[in-house]
């Protein structure tokens, strides 16, 4: 009975560890924005898809549908649908910046080979990253800083967490305006029958 005991202890430790570090993560990242309205939304959407074995693809998924859905939810509510849409356009902006340094970035790694040299000049190119963000133009500055933060001390991480949230947003949006013609409802239908 006591090896089982002390296994289940172990095991429950283990389990507390890790809740806990998840936990650090998303409060260090300020992911996810915790805007009611929207997690809610996310959060729904995965309840209602998931597409196999594609982690990029279920969470691109889920924030786009959060934005369209939040959109029509704020729909009566002028000042607040106003705000959300003008965060949305520079979101828009912000992530076709970060779709191309993602492409530099990966690029960046196919030519330089030589580990010494490789850490030198990835230092180098993630600090003109950040001040080229410095000079982005966006109303939310105390945004951009947390993000140059979060690159620099997370160095690949941010470009990955940008892959897995938002690097898909713009071929989404897309697919939706000429397949689904701005029908959300249709094109979760769509992808929960697929």
């Amino acid at each position: 009975m006591g090896a089982i005991g002390g296994s289940a202890v172990v095991w429950l430790v283990a389990l507390g560890g890790l809740l806990y570090s998840i936990g650090a993560i998303v409060y260090a990242s300020k992911r996810p924005n915790l805007s009611v309205t929207w997690f809610g939304f996310h959060e729904l959407f995965h309840a209602t898809f998931y597409a196999k074995s594609n982690v990029d693809e279920n969470e691109n998924l889920a924030n786009f549908v959060a934005n369209r859905a939040t959109e029509l939810y704020l729909m009566n509510e002028q000042k607040e649908i106003e705000l959300f849409r003008n965060e949305l356009e520079e979101k828009k902006l912000f992530n076709k910046f970060m779709k191309n340094q993602c492409t530099k970035l990966n690029l960046f790694y196919t030519k330089i080979k030589k580990l010494p040299e490789r850490k030198f000049l990835k230092e180098k190119y993630l600090q003109s990253v950040c001040d080229s963000l410095n000079t982005f133009r966006i109303k939310n500055k105390q945004k951009i800083k947390r993000i140059n933060n979060l690159i620099k001390q997370s160095a690949n991480a941010y470009f990955i967490d940008f892959r897995q949230y938002d690097y898909l947003q713009d071929s989404i949006e897309k697919a939706f305006n000429n397949i689904y013609r701005g029908d959300l409802k249709k094109m979760v239908e769509d992808l929960k029958a697929n």
